[in-house]
């Protein structure tokens, strides 16, 4: 039992390094600039964007305290970070009052995941008119 408690802390802290590590990888690199950072496959092939395109640029920007500019590179991202942030928190805080259970299915149920699909459908057409 204690080489499990002890190898989920390890994997833990590991995970943190890393987490540390590109962040500050992305504060001092810009990903427009530098060809440490993966293109985007799907651009590569169509020349259109996707959801996705820009949130490497926008990550920089934010963690540069840019949030125009961040904004510029992919708005649905940005404001998508703080509900992204509420999810990962809701999955691993443990264990959950009544009142954070109801908040993740209020928030992370199927409905609010077909509207999200919804939105990220309706952003990639939008931004490549």
């Amino acid at each position: 039992m204690k080489r499990v408690a002890a190898k989920k802390r390890i994997n833990g802290a590991l995970i943190i390094v890393l987490l540390f590590s590109l962040l500050l990888l992305y504060k001092f690199y810009n990903p427009l600039l530098y060809n440490l950072f993966p293109n985007c496959f799907f651009k590569e092939i169509t020349g259109f964007k996707c959801p996705g395109c820009g949130a490497q640029s926008a990550i920089h920007s934010l963690l540069n305290f840019n949030l125009y500019g961040a904004l510029q590179h992919n708005p649905l991202f940005v404001t998508a970070l703080p509900y992204i942030v509420m999810g990962i928190l809701l999955d691993n805080l443990k264990p959950l009052s009544a009142r954070a259970q109801k908040l993740r299915r209020v928030l992370y149920g199927k409905f609010a995941i077909t509207t999200l699909a919804l939105i990220v459908a309706a952003f990639w057409i939008v931004r490549n008119l």
